[in-house]
């Protein structure tokens, strides 16, 4: 759907929305552009492993730590991170979710910034890339948003991209649509859960990040 003029300007600026390689349609920056960054620092630089070790030895669990994950400036934000409420019970496997935790609360407030305008989500969420192995992440993910998430046989979003542009523009198919729904095939369905625990949390994520806001101008 479209979003109005003011709203098209006020997110260009910021770099939240660019052009879309469809005619008519934007492409509206919803991850971080850290959540990566975030993962290979943790497990390189803290636990002194690579990013495989995440996916074979860590755990996720329900944990009262709070992770603020801007490790670099993106978007209208600048660097602020650092774990909050942790005590002597908790271990590496709370680090870690706290830190999943984290990048899908920030990647929901993002996608809060479109409730003033007149575009709707889509009703399903697709993951390539990086985050599409994590299943953890896109549990918490399907949970927050409430709505189902796919990840696509073909997980290299940018490059399949591109290769269907290329079958646009030499002929082998004819729209937009028409390349889409002969070439997506999905691997893999998450499913909403009722998580009043991950909700309850992003609440007090967002307050809580409104007083670390102020509390980070101190450095």
């Amino acid at each position: 759907e479209d979003i109005n003029k003011l709203d098209i300007f006020s997110f260009l600026q910021k770099g939240d929305l660019t052009c879309h390689t469809v005619p008519g349609l934007f492409t509206f920056i919803t991850s971080m552009g850290t959540g990566g960054i975030v993962f290979k620092w943790f497990v390189e630089n803290l636990l002194n492993r690579d990013i495989a070790y995440i996916s074979s030895s860590l755990l996720y669990k329900k944990n009262k730590v709070f992770f603020m994950p801007r490790l670099l400036e993106v978007h209208d934000s600048i660097p602020m991170s650092g774990f909050l409420s942790l005590d002597l019970e908790d271990d590496v496997n709370t680090l870690y979710s706290s830190i999943v935790e984290s990048l899908v609360f920030e990647m929901k407030d993002r996608a809060n910034l479109l409730e003033n305008t007149d575009v709707k989500l889509p009703s399903v969420i697709r993951v390539s890339g990086g985050p599409s192995v994590n299943s953890v992440y896109n549990q918490l993910k399907s949970d927050l948003f409430e709505k189902i998430v796919e990840i696509p046989k073909n997980k290299e979003a940018t490059l399949f991209g591109a290769a269907l542009l290329g079958g646009i523009g030499g002929g082998v198919y004819k729209r937009y649509e028409e390349a889409f729904e002969e070439t997506y095939k999905v691997e893999k369905i998450y499913n909403p859960h009722k998580n009043i625990y991950l909700t309850d949390k992003y609440l007090k994520y967002k307050m809580l990040k409104k007083r670390y806001d102020k509390i980070y101008q101190i450095f």
